[in-house]
């Protein structure tokens, strides 16, 4: 026997405008947290071990900073790297003085290749490519060349570096390094990489603060977004930037996960609405169903937000499954004869003989 009861359309309107603006209010306030191992208890000293590792991992810092020239202009690619270099040490996001510059180490390392020649040489090298560059006009020329050098360079570094090594033979050690160019005809101009067709610039950061930090790839991300109009003002239009690193992961991984969160409750939401309505004689009433777990939800996630900034991905995920179990809650229970199974037919009399 059906139940006729009305419904107070203006309290359902009323419940649904709240519940609304509760679950833009939530979602304004809080974000999403993809750090999986964040929820992970830290009792287990493996998780322990492995969180550790996770936050000591140098790659989370690291950022790679291309500069693109469609014309190859190294001239406008060097004034932008400039320009970048110096935005990036007047902002606090940056490490600086950690690490000598990618100049002062490839002198280090020439230095250090001089010094240790005898000992960098087989017999067969001796013989092959050290013993070519004896003769009387070897000797000559390399001379002549050294003396060019140094007197198109001013500085103590030069006249050392030919007095240690006048015939150049440090160039066949460093030659060996080719080999780990992951990029054969790279260049390095000025202590910044350069590719072979000369239309890319390579600039190294360190970022003070991981980037797996959501604060931290927000300020990241702004940084870079004002850095790349300004070199547009600046510089001019034909240079691009893009910047890679862990803080472009995170702020992808959120933003995936934002949509795929929302794509399945929405989806969830259809799925177990058409089967309430099939469930239900009365369509209202099925679809009224809906509103118990819709808006229980609505307030957990508002009064989680009050308290927190942000909730894990691993919680939404968990909890797009929950408010599928409490809509099946609330659908009409299935009869059952005596025995706890559905009714097939009355039971059958045996007829008389």
């Amino acid at each position: 026997m059906r139940l006729n009861a009305s419904i107070n359309m203006f309290a359902l309107a009323a419940v649904i405008l709240v519940g609304a603006i509760l679950f833009l209010v939530a979602f304004n306030r809080i974000a999403i947290d993809t750090n999986m191992a964040g929820p992970l208890s830290t009792d287990d000293p493996e998780i322990a071990d492995g969180r550790g590792i996770t936050k000591t991992n140098p790659v989370d810092n690291q950022i790679a900073i291309d500069l693109g020239s469609i014309k190859g202009d190294v001239a406008r690619l060097v004034a932008a790297a400039e320009m970048v270099e110096n935005r990036m040490k007047q902002s606090n996001l940056f490490a600086h003085g950690q690490h000598p510059s990618m100049q002062q180490g490839l002198t280090d390392l020439a230095d250090r290749v001089r010094h240790h020649l005898p000992e960098l040489f087989t017999a067969g090298e001796l013989a092959q490519q050290v013993a070519p560059l004896l003769t009387d006009e070897a000797i000559r020329q390399a001379l002549t060349r050294g003396a060019a050098d140094r007197s198109r360079t001013a500085g103590i570094g030069p006249a050392s570096a030919l007095a240690t090594d006048p015939l150049g033979l440090h160039q066949i050690i460093l030659a060996r390094l080719a080999a780990m160019n992951p990029t054969p005809g790279t260049t390095i101009h000025r202590g910044r990489f350069l590719s072979a067709d000369r239309r890319h610039l390579l600039i190294l950061a360190t970022s003070t603060v991981p980037g797996t930090d959501r604060t931290v790839a927000d300020a990241l991300s702004g940084f870079f977004h004002d850095l790349d109009e300004g070199l547009k003002q600046n510089i001019g239009s034909g240079i691009t930037m893009t910047a890679a690193g862990t803080f472009r992961t995170t702020l992808d991984n959120e933003t995936i996960a934002k949509r795929d969160v929302h794509r399945a409750i929405g989806w969830t939401t259809v799925g177990i609405g058409a089967l309430l309505l099939a469930a239900f004689s009365n369509p209202l009433a099925g679809l009224l169903a809906l509103l118990p777990a819709l808006v229980g939800t609505v307030m957990a996630v508002f009064v989680f937000s009050l308290s927190h900034d942000s909730i894990s991905i691993m919680a939404l995920g968990f909890g797009s499954v929950m408010v599928s179990i409490t809509m099946h809650h609330g659908m009409p229970p299935v009869k059952t004869g005596p025995s706890g199974c559905r009714p097939c037919s009355p039971p059958s009399v045996p007829s008389a003989p």
